[in-house]
């Protein structure tokens, strides 16, 4: 079964929290005790404020997470309750007090690729793939419409209801990912984006009287 773990790296002058999915036997499925450990990371994060940002990853270089598959049948856990766990974790993600970085290592599909985009931002490794469905059958509506919608409504209108894989490159053209790098600068790009946006929340609003 999955779990999640994280790490507090001191980069630069910055603590990230590091959050790793981690179900190596099923390209870091999501079931029951990854959510769960998941979940309570987050609260523990939220609670604390002991780091200036948030990078969330898949462990190793196949996958960020294969989604939930059918580990709800195998585990006993019904796949409705599954999603429906996992949707209170998707809002945890956007209404979180600090930026969240998703570094999409490999696959990212369907309930994988839904907790990618909860996230504030969204770096990928250039041997990412990624697949959605038309906005008809899942929307996304937190992404920015306006440039969402014309290139989505272009690339998918030939689509049918059926999962389709695209590639890194064409995330970027959907505004799907922010930006795409090689696997071994994946990590590291992501601090970094983690480490302007935590610097960004957190320093002071210069007044009129201070200029």
């Amino acid at each position: 079964m999955g779990k999640t773990s994280v790490e507090r790296l001191q980069y630069r002058t910055t603590v990230i929290g590091l959050i790793h999915l981690y179900n190596p036997m099923a390209r870091n499925a999501l079931d029951y005790r990854m959510l769960n450990s998941l979940e309570q990371i987050l609260q523990n994060l939220a609670y604390n404020l002991s780091a200036a940002a948030v990078v969330i990853t898949g462990s190793g270089n196949k996958a960020f997470s294969v989604g939930m598959a059918d580990f709800g049948e195998k585990t006993g856990f019904p796949l409705p309750s599954l999603r429906a766990h996992l949707q209170r974790i998707i809002q945890q993600v956007k209404t979180f007090p600090i930026p969240t970085v998703a570094a999409i290592n490999g696959y990212a599909l369907d309930e994988g690729l839904e907790l990618a985009l909860a996230c504030t931002c969204r770096i990928s490794s250039e041997e990412a793939i990624i697949s959605m469905l038309p906005r008809t059958e899942k929307p996304y509506e937190h992404l920015d419409q306006d440039s969402f919608s014309q290139d989505f409504d272009v690339i998918t209108k030939d689509w049918g209801p059926i999962p389709k894989l695209i590639t890194a490159t064409e995330a970027v053209k959907l505004h799907l990912v922010d930006q795409i790098v090689p696997p071994t600068m994946l990590e590291e790009v992501a601090l970094q984006w983690a480490c302007q946006l935590g610097q960004r929340l957190t320093s002071p609003v210069m007044s009129d009287h201070d200029a």
